[in-house]
């Protein structure tokens, strides 16, 4: 069975407000459709297990962009998640901070 790649495509086209899956699979290389183009090659890889060389036939593209584009946006997940869990100490710390110091002195 072949993997909906069109359909991921789709969906990723929607999602950054464009009308068809073409806009992904064209060989625009404008920031904006790149981004979405690795966002759709990572869900597909994620999703569907399939090979770099796979992934390359599927999206007109050579095999190590397609190594690049996962990377890219594993890389990226990996910074938001740490980028959250950093503000998420700093609230924790925050608090006691904010209780300790009473900023109503300085006035």
């Amino acid at each position: 069975m072949r993997p909906p790649i069109r359909a991921i495509c789709q969906t990723v086209a929607e999602y950054y407000g464009w009308s068809s899956a073409d806009d992904i699979l064209r060989r625009d290389r404008s920031k904006s459709v790149c981004e979405a183009r690795h966002v759709a090659i990572w869900l597909a890889r994620r999703k569907f297990g399939l090979s770099y060389p796979e992934l390359g036939r599927e999206f007109g593209r050579d095999h190590t962009t397609c190594l690049s584009a996962v990377k890219r946006i594993d890389e990226a997940a990996g910074l938001l998640r740490a980028t959250a869990d950093d503000l998420a100490g700093v609230a924790l710390y925050e608090a006691p901070v904010s209780q300790a110091f009473d900023v109503s002195r300085l006035n």
